[in-house]
């Protein structure tokens, strides 16, 4: 299986250290994640639909509960 090493300075690897325990998964599950979701572009998407839903909503009248 192909393979991808990355080099990362001390402050670096302890942002992804710290990431990936919040997540709950290891390092190298949370890269992997990472890096497939910005290739796939995953963030773009996230803002489109929130532009989409914001658009239709705008409208709308919010009333206290």
């Amino acid at each position: 299986m192909p393979a991808l090493n990355l080099e990362f300075d001390d402050d670096q690897i302890e942002v992804v250290r710290s990431a990936a325990r919040r997540a709950g998964t290891s390092m190298r599950t949370f890269c992997k994640v990472a890096v497939l979701d910005r290739a796939a572009g995953r963030q773009a998407r996230i803002e489109a639909i929130v532009a989409e839903v914001a658009a239709r909503s705008s409208g709308l009248q919010v009333h206290d509960l």
